[in-house]
């Protein structure tokens, strides 16, 4: 066994000598103008196998120290070493002008978003001419903070109202995270800060290997105390407080969202009574056996059912015929736009439209060529339309007598091998009728392609819909799966075509594929942090490294730069993880951006947090830990510390300058200014709404992308956890920019952007989780710093905190997912006597009855619609839509309406049965109390 890992390890060690050194390396030498010597140990020629052993036999070094970026071969000195973006140089003095340069920034930003309230106030509140009814009161213009102090107080039962629960939990986890910081601030702030100082340390000026310089910053983190002290208890203590502030902050939030979740699962949306029903038998694929099946198991509580079809060959026919809507749109406007400037006099704003007109008619672009554009366009249009007529009348065909179609009894595979005939040999034979229907060229097996494994079943109760989702309804495990339907904002149709067993081989590729950028991001990473670090930047410039060396400013401005790059790079992961999360299958938009954040997420803590404070490489670091298991605490304790000064920069610019952009909506001015380049097409109606690229409308802001804010601003939260203890000044920045996040992030989803989906705050599970590996992290360094000053009985103590900090909230979280991922049996039961159900199964509800005419004919005359010379809007995210401009505009705002009425009525029944909101402070549902004021008590009868 040894033998084969040797051989492969010197396999793997030959490719890498090949890939890189020959071949990649001397490149990136000549295009920095770096000499061998300075990169690599070129003097003398070493063979991989020794270079192999040199690596492990490095493992019999003395186990009591930690050597710093340790060379390990597996990648270059350059990019190992760590020392060029890392090694903390920051002094107070520089630390107090980068907090200067912020609050600058801070005033800046105000007084241009202060501007534009003045003189565009639509710009910067875009949701109130979309979605009117759905925007609170608006912003003083005559106060410079006065905005402020509205978003700050903003009540909890205002923001479900106004733009959902989703949205509720991100910004509960802002007031959570400056309510833990806070707290733990004060003894950090006035006990650790004055321990720390006079640890007597900084009299050494280097530690334990000769690398860390103690500067006057410095000399307020754990490493400025002695080895040994009695000080170090005090830090044990501060341990064992954190633990208990978050760990009491998170319970009591967690119960708070396990109200939130079924105050929203008790709201009165029709989707959430409906089921969504996957992996569905082949012989069970009509809908008149679905609906037979559920109306057999839950009478008198189906809705509706509804078969999911596959509909891709349609969909793409309807997709081409809309690209021929489109170019004949705009042969229209050429036309009408030559024959208005034929009539309209010569003027300066038309001279240049008049001179491309004579262009265009010299090359044969004229308006003959137009009419004769113009009439191709329309044929193609005939042909299309008849070819949509056609596929729409087989399909009402197919799946007519696909209703009346049965499958033979007693077939012993359910799942695509059914036989021409059908039943099992052993079966008893069917009757002729059943038998002719079966043995038929057209029965049912051949038209298995016409539908999909999937339906949605709607229930008139919640305890119908509640107990088909905890039920077992195949008898093969995965066969008619039920769980909760997703909203139907958040359906992606798309994925309805992908079956179990292809998603879940999609999702095992696309975990390799993260892994892969995990762990090789280092390099592209590394290699802009070596160009941009402060040492670079000043050798490129003679002056700047004089201003630099003169003013405390120009260093602070120059340190920037190398986060600012880092930030940068960041930005095209976001979108990589959506649609690698699309990709793999999933059917709900909300469950694409769950997963996007986590990978999101684990990539940040991997490649800023702890990969580049320990290593230059993911692969360096496993090889760190793999030879020593036992040097995981060391490593942490004394890479961490040192990183403080990199981190303190990291979200000092993420606070100042990240927030103050996306409250001027910089962005949005740069996309409309691209939209105005000849690139787009900007001259009907459909090209200035359409989506380009994601690029938006000016006044289109879109969603809110909340998986990259929330990772993001959770990174930042680990940051302020781990670093409360071993150096207290971080909690600075981090209570700032949780302090501002806060105002910012509230504006932004009451004024500016539009809610894409809703998932009832399932973002917060996964939240908590990242709360205990921060909280796990936070007393695992405090741990290293023990072993590295010889204090062993500190370290045991801290170890002792961190195993039972995880039982114990592995216990809780326990405790809540159940109760909080669906609603309890009793609870549903109570609302159903409660709730008058015919009210809810309105099929339109009453903002949206002046439409029911309008809706109806739509729905009924599809054909002849599609074959029209108008189509509904694209909205980025639907393809086509089956209604007219105007008409999807009114429907979309009574929508919206409905979902504000349905909050508020859902509001007075919660306040009768003592669920809810009650003036922003959270109420805990009683069931006794519900079943009180009901007065019936719920038997087991009533439940089944």
């Amino acid at each position: 066994m040894d033998s084969k890992i040797h051989s492969l390890a010197v396999t793997f060690l030959h490719a890498h000598d090949w890939l890189f050194t020959r071949s990649v390396g001397p490149v990136i030498d000549a295009g920095l103008d770096y000499t061998c010597d300075r990169w690599f140990d070129c003097d003398e020629e070493i063979e991989p196998t020794q270079l192999f052993h040199d690596a492990v036999n490095t493992s019999a070094l003395n186990s009591s120290s930690v050597l710093p970026n340790r060379r390990l071969l597996f990648s270059p000195s350059w990019l190992s070493s760590t020392s060029t973006q890392l090694e903390t140089t920051m002094t107070l003095a520089s630390f107090v002008s980068l907090l200067f340069l912020s609050l600058l920034l801070y005033i800046t930003f105000l007084s241009c978003f202060q501007h534009s309230l003045l003189t565009s106030p639509m710009f910067n509140s875009t949701r109130r001419h979309r979605l009117p009814n759905l925007v609170p009161v608006p912003l003083p213009r005559n106060s410079f903070t006065g905005w402020i102090k509205i978003c700050f107080y903003m009540s909890d039962e205002e923001i479900v109202t106004r733009v959902g629960y989703d949205s509720l939990i991100f910004l509960r986890f802002h007031r959570l995270a400056l309510r833990c910081l806070l707290k733990i601030s004060v003894f950090s702030f006035f006990v650790l800060l004055p321990v720390n100082y006079g640890g007597g340390e900084h009299e050494r000026n280097e530690d334990d290997y000769g690398y860390m310089i103690l500067t006057d910053f410095t000399r307020f983190t754990m490493a400025n105390v002695a080895a040994g002290s009695p000080r170090l208890w005090i830090h044990c203590a501060g341990a064992y407080l954190l633990t208990i502030i978050f760990v009491q902050e998170l319970l009591r939030e967690y119960s708070d969202y396990n109200t939130i979740r079924h105050r929203y699962l008790l709201s009165r949306c029709p989707h959430l009574r409906t089921v969504l029903v996957t992996m569905i038998p082949a012989h069970m694929r009509s809908k008149r056996k679905i609906t037979a099946y559920f109306k057999n198991m839950y009478p008198d509580v189906v809705t509706r059912v509804s078969l999911c079809e596959n509909l891709i060959y349609l969909e793409s026919l309807i997709k081409s015929r809309t690209w021929i809507l489109e170019r004949l749109e705009r042969i229209t406007y050429l036309i009408a736009e030559k024959d208005k400037l034929a009539k309209t006099p010569a003027t300066f704003s038309t001279i240049g439209k008049k001179i491309n007109t004579r262009f265009q008619s010299c090359f044969g672009y004229d308006k003959p060529y137009y009419k004769k554009e113009q009439a191709v366009i329309k044929s193609e249009l005939a042909d299309a339309n008849e070819l949509i007529t056609k596929e729409l009348k087989r399909r009402s065909m197919i799946m007519h007598h696909l209703d009346k179609m049965g499958a033979a009894t007693g077939s012993s595979d359910i799942d695509y091998l059914l036989s021409k005939n059908g039943a099992h040999p052993a079966a008893n034979p069917l009757p002729p009728q059943t038998q002719e229907t079966v043995s038929d060229p057209d029965a049912l097996e051949n038209h298995l392609n016409e539908v999909t494994d999937k339906a949605f079943v709607s229930f008139s109760t919640y305890t119908a819909a509640t107990i088909a989702m905890q039920s077992m309804h195949g008898s093969k495990p995965g066969v008619m799966a039920v769980e909760q339907a997703p909203e139907p904002r958040a359906i992606l149709f798309e994925n309805i075509y992908v079956t179990s067993k292809a998603a879940r081989t999609r999702h095992i590729l696309g975990n390799a594929f993260v892994a892969i950028l995990i762990g090789c991001y280092a390099i592209p990473t590394t290699l802009i942090s070596l160009l941009v670090s402060e040492a670079a930047l000043v050798s490129y410039s003679p002056v700047l490294a004089r201003l630099v060396v003169s003013s405390g400013v120009f260093t602070s401005l120059t340190r920037m730069v190398q986060p600012l790059c880092i930030v940068a790079l960041q930005q095209t992961l976001p979108p990589l993880f959506l649609a690698m999360s699309k990709i793999e299958g999933q059917l709900s938009f909300c469950d694409v951006q769950i997963r996007a954040f986590s990978r999101y997420f684990a990539f940040q803590v991997v490649n800023i947090f702890l990969v580049t404070a320990i290593a230059g490489s993911i692969f360096e670091t496993m090889a760190l830990i793999a030879e020593n298991p036992g040097k995981v605490f060391q490593l942490l304790g004394y890479a961490l510390p040192k990183t403080s000064s990199f981190f303190c920069y990291y979200i000092i610019l993420k606070s100042s300058l990240g927030l103050g952009v996306e409250l001027v909506r910089v962005v949005p001015i740069i996309q409309g200014l691209l939209r105005l380049s000849p690139l787009c097409h900007h001259n009907t109606l459909r090209d200035r709404r359409k989506v380009i690229a994601g690029i938006r409308p000016i006044d289109d802001p879109g969603w809110m992308p909340i998986h990259k804010v929330f990772a993001q601003d959770m990174l930042v939260v680990v940051i302020g956890v781990v670093f409360a203890v071993i150096a207290p000044l971080v909690l600075i920045p981090c209570l700032i920019f949780c302090l501002i996040s806060r105002i910012v992030w509230t504006h932004q989803f009451l004024y500016v952007y539009e809610s894409c989906c809703e998932s009832g705050g399932q973002f917060w599970p996964k939240v908590f989780r990242r709360f205990v590996f921060g909280i796990a992290v936070a007393q695992a360094t405090v741990v290293g710093q023990f072993m590295l000053k010889g204090a062993w009985s500190q370290a045991y103590v801290t170890i002792i905190l961190m195993i039972s900090t995880y039982f114990y909230l592995k216990r809780a979280r326990s405790k809540y997912d159940m109760s909080s991922s669906s609603l309890p049996l009793e609870i549903a039961a109570v609302m159903d006597i409660n709730v008058d159900n015919n009210k809810a199964e309105l099929p339109y509800p009453p903002q949206l009855m002046d439409l029911k005419d309008v809706l109806k004919e739509k729905d009924e005359n599809l054909m002849d619609y599609l074959m029209g010379d108008t189509v509904g809007r694209s909205d980025g995210k639907c393809t086509t839509t089956p209604y007219e401009v105007d008409d999807l505009d009114k429907v979309e705002k009574g929508w919206d309406k409905v979902l504000q009425d349905q909050t508020e009525q859902s509001t007075g029944i919660f306040n009768k049965i003592g669920v809810g909101l009650d003036g922003g402070t959270l109420k805990v549902p009683d069931v006794e109390l519900m079943k009180r004021k009901s007065g019936v008590r719920p038997t087991r009868s009533m439940i089944l």
